[in-house]
């Protein structure tokens, strides 16, 4: 930032700052990763750019891959050589010999860098090479002994790749078939014991992979599109990135179009079973309900029974969620038959864990807690820390329904602990909400409310909409319980019209509206909150954001009261 301003104050002596040319100055030297002479160059732009401007140009020249002659001047002061980036990268590549200019373009390939293995492999560098590299500083190696190269470095490589070379579509061709099947031999490991392990190494490659996954999807590789999307999709699910798992899914179904060819028609039925769980998670029910659908017609006509399991699996989750037990627990029943068939230990306790949840109205409660001990029983057999912390937040809610409060807390904290060791997001959101259950109906409503609005705060990043309307509607009835009734009507409206809204949370604020309306509002119906017309739905979902905005503003944060585990 000093030599940031040095430079632009000799250039411009005016020059004076707002705090946003400040934020801005500091963006552009950490995109810059504080390369002196990029800053420098960045600066000379002052002269007829505000910081903003500059700042937008350089991310757009990231975002692009392109404009590197950007970072140019022509101020005499500077050396010829100097005067750009691009003059700078010239003079270090006429200094590298034929084998390491071949391996520095190469590696151009990689995103956010790679590990030794990736690179040796992909680039077909040996180590001597590398090691040069990182001797004249166009690669570096950090402290955890992964190389990278600075992304402006790295546009300068991919030109020279395609230029000089012409092999840009075989590196990439190695890079996408290294990265998928370096998904391919996680899929077990990532649902075992060793799993927050291998969902570290993924989230640090995910720059590649989701270099790969586009390079095999525009390219059409089918082979290895397969290989990555069980990893993918579970990583996608675990992270809560159910936005992105659509776009990347969605691109897909695109390629695999081959309807003669019984493994391009199993791999779409899995493709479709992921985007319909996705859509399923961001309260999207019909879009899911068809996915779900067209996922189970391929996998039934191709007797596929390992992914059929799945398919029914989240076409039972989602019976659960828009009130249809019955149907609820037919679909998870056909799935723990197929799971138990196929020795899926893991697939048999998540359906177990399910089957208590979602058909719980069918069950007694005694036969869910009987589930969902095996489900526990199943998963710290295996090591599936995701699925023990599963298991027991459904014995809390479980526990929470019988009325028996202090198990319910005991299950739910140790649930809430596990996931956020894990980091998983959504499940996180789950455990936030249910403990706000609890302490609701202990009486307890600031502390219920602090757990409601950091489950919201989390499930709205996310877009995890039906979580965050179970929040509103907790939130709502502790104001409600506090005499806030009016505020309380007013979120419940808005759930109750929400088309993301699931059974259990429509149920929880027809019931609390039940008590209020006849007080708050006499001349509304009932009906009108509980029947919503396309027109309140859409009204409802347009002023979602704003409402959240409101109840999660820093004035009234409650997260303080929040006991510690």
């Amino acid at each position: 930032v000093a030599l940031f301003l040095q430079r632009a104050h000799r250039i411009n002596s005016n020059l004076t700052l707002t705090d946003q040319d400040k934020r801005d100055i500091a963006r552009i030297c950490r995109l810059l990763e504080g390369i002196p002479l990029a800053i420098e160059l960045a600066a000379a732009w002052v002269r007829v750019l505000s910081c903003r401007e500059i700042t937008i140009e350089i991310e757009q020249m990231y975002a692009a891959h392109k404009n590197l002659d950007f970072l140019a001047t022509s101020l005499r002061d500077i050396p010829p050589r100097h005067r750009t980036l691009r003059g700078v990268f010239e003079h270090s590549w006429q200094l590298l010999a034929t084998e390491e200019k071949r391996v520095f373009c190469r590696l151009s390939v990689f995103r956010g860098g790679g590990q030794r293995d990736a690179i040796e492999w992909v680039a077909e560098a040996r180590l001597m090479l590398i090691t040069a590299l990182v001797d004249k500083s166009l690669l570096t190696r950090n402290a955890f002994g992964r190389y990278e190269m600075h992304e402006l470095l790295r546009q300068y490589a991919a030109e020279k790749l395609n230029d000089v070379w012409q092999e840009e579509r075989d590196v990439q061709d190695r890079h996408c078939a290294y990265y998928t099947t370096f998904l391919k031999q996680r899929e077990t490991r990532l649902k075992g014991i060793d799993q927050e392990e291998i969902l570290g190494e993924i989230a640090r490659e995910i720059e590649n992979i989701r270099t790969a996954w586009h390079w095999a999807v525009t390219q059409g590789k089918i082979k290895e599109i397969s290989h990555a999307l069980e990893s993918l999709g579970y990583f996608y699910a675990m992270y809560s990135w159910f936005q992105e798992g659509v776009e990347a899914f969605g691109r897909a179904t695109e390629v695999v179009i081959d309807g003669s060819d019984p493994d391009q028609k199993s791999l779409m039925g899995r493709i479709l079973t992921y985007l319909g769980w996705f859509f399923l998670r961001q309260g999207l029910y019909e879009q899911a309900r068809y996915l779900l659908g067209q996922s189970l017609e391929l996998l039934q006509n191709l007797n596929d029974r390992k992914n059929l399991a799945v398919a029914l699996n989240y076409l039972g989750i989602l019976a659960g969620e828009v009130g249809n037990s019955a149907e609820a627990n037919r679909f998870l029943q056909e799935s723990l038959d197929l799971y138990r068939e196929t020795q899926n230990q893991w697939g048999i306790a998540w359906t177990l864990s399910h089957l208590a949840y979602h058909a719980g109205s069918s069950l007694h409660q005694h036969d869910a807690e009987a589930l969902l001990t095996e489900s526990l029983s199943i998963y710290k057999a295996i090591g599936n820390k995701q699925g023990i912390a599963v298991a027991l937040n459904n014995l809390g809610y479980n526990a929470y329904l019988q009325g028996d409060y202090t198990v319910a807390q005991k299950y739910l904290q140790e649930s809430l602990t596990l996931r956020r060791e894990i980091g998983f997001p959504r499940g996180i959101a789950v455990s936030l909400n249910n403990l706000g259950h609890v302490y609701e109906a202990l009486g307890n409503y600031q502390t219920s409310q602090a757990y409601y609005r950091e489950s919201l705060d989390i499930a709205t990043d996310i877009k995890a909409l039906p979580l965050a309307l179970s929040a509103l509607g907790g939130i709502a009835v502790c104001l409600a319980l506090e005499e806030e009734k009016e505020q309380a009507v007013d979120i419940l409206t808005l759930v109750l019209h929400h088309p993301a809204s699931n059974k259990e949370t429509l149920d929880r604020a027809f019931r609390a509206v039940h008590k209020l309306a006849p007080q708050l509002l006499p001349d509304r119906t009932i009906p009108e909150f509980t029947t919503p017309t396309s027109a309140q739905m859409e009204k409802a979902a347009a002023r979602f954001n704003s409402l959240v905005a409101e109840i999660l503003d820093v004035n009234t944060n409650t997260r303080h009261l929040i006991p510690e585990p």
